[in-house]
Formats: C-alpha cells, structure tokens, sequence
C-alpha cells in the first residue's frame, strides 16, 4: 500500500508521550519527525495500518504536521501537533472547598493529565482521571472524596501521562456534609437477539438510483 497519514492522537505531547499514527503503507517507517526537526525516540509498529511513535523532548510549541519517513518515501500529516503546555487558570471555589463537593480546575492542556495529588507524602491522595467528574483540555472537575486531605494551604498537583508531576498551588480543605441517598442498581436491557430495525434505510437507499454508482471503486 502507498504510504499514508490519516490521522494520528493526541495532538499535543510531551517528552516520553506516545502518538498512534494510523495511516496506510507503515509497516515500513523508520521514522517520525515532530515539529522543530525531533525525531521519535522509539516506534512501535503494530500493523500496515498503526504504528505508535513515542515523542522526544524539544518539540516546538508552535504547532507543525508529523512527518512520517521510509527508506524511499515521506508524507506529511494534515493535522498538526505540538508541545502540551500545560498551566493552571484558577480553581473553583477558588480558597476554600469541602469534601464531598465539586472543585473545577480551569487551564490550559490538560489533556494529558492522569490523575490529581492532594496533600503531601505524610499525607497523599492521589484521584485518577477514571473517577474525575470531568476532564476536557481546560477543565478538571474533582468531586472531593471523604479521605481527601484536610487544612489550611493543602498542596494540590497534577500528574501527567509522561509521570511529569506539576504544582497547581494550594486549597483549604474542610468536612463537608455527607450527601443523603443510597445507591440501587438497575438492570436495563439494550439487546434481547431479536430483529434490528433500522430505521428507514430500505427506503432511502431505494431512491438514490444508479447514477451515483457509475463511477463507483470496489
């Protein structure tokens, strides 16, 4: 197959962050190149289709295509990708929150994060991004567990996917009030083997007629 880039992610890195390229023809590659002329520390290659390239440090943060290399053939990305640069805007509630309530963590290339640190190494919490609230490039929001944690001027970090840790700056930490409820599990079922209805394609597909197809590749 021709050498090909047709996606890859994520699009912002870090040193030692691996990116899935997917493409055709990249069985072959001997390298990746990122912006500013970095070339990958390590590739993986699963298949024709996927390899996995792993960033090094000194990729530019402006943003700039990936270049995929072989021994006879290169091809430039159409996306783009650059250095994560990661900073913290302000916390909300921004001096005081409770357990049990939501903190919002608002900045800038956050994608990469793997988890938040609360306290220090006498006295840790570390909440992983599986039981973040939310997490979006800009935004972390934590709902405080009843361990986290308590005191004036409690440090807070975040670890990225590299094992690079960063100081978010500090909160005051207090009991909040257990939330009342109880949990009950329900069972729903989304498919019981029967007939797949879908929707009105028959009917659709029955008026686009031949001529679309008449130039159609297999």
């Amino acid at each position: 197959a021709s050498l090909s880039v047709t996606s890859f992610y994520p699009t912002i890195v870090m040193n030692g962050t691996d990116v899935e390229i997917n493409g055709s023809g990249l069985s072959q590659v001997t390298e990746v190149v990122f912006p500013e002329g970095q070339l990958a520390t390590a590739i993986r290659i699963i298949d024709d289709y996927r390899i996995i390239a792993t960033a090094p440090d000194g990729v530019s943060e402006m943003p700039d295509v990936l270049v995929v290399m072989t021994d006879g053939n290169e091809v430039r990305s159409r996306q783009t990708i650059r250095k994560a640069m990661p900073a913290i805007r302000y916390f909300n509630p921004a001096d005081n929150v409770k357990t049990f309530e939501d903190l919002q963590i608002e900045g800038n290339d956050f994608l990469l994060a793997e988890s938040v640190i609360f306290g220090d190494e006498d006295d840790e919490l570390e909440i992983e991004a599986l039981d973040f609230k939310r997490k979006s490039n800009s935004n972390i929001t934590i709902t405080l567990p009843e361990e986290t944690p308590l005191g004036d001027n409690i440090p807070v970090k975040v670890r990225f996917s590299n094992g690079e840790i960063m100081a978010l700056g500090n909160l005051n930490i207090e009991k909040g009030e257990l939330p009342g409820g109880h949990w009950e599990e329900k069972e729903t079922v989304l498919y019981d083997n029967g007939d797949v209805v879908m929707g009105g394609w028959e009917g659709y597909i029955n008026t686009i007629g031949s001529a679309p197809f008449a130039d159609a590749n297999v």
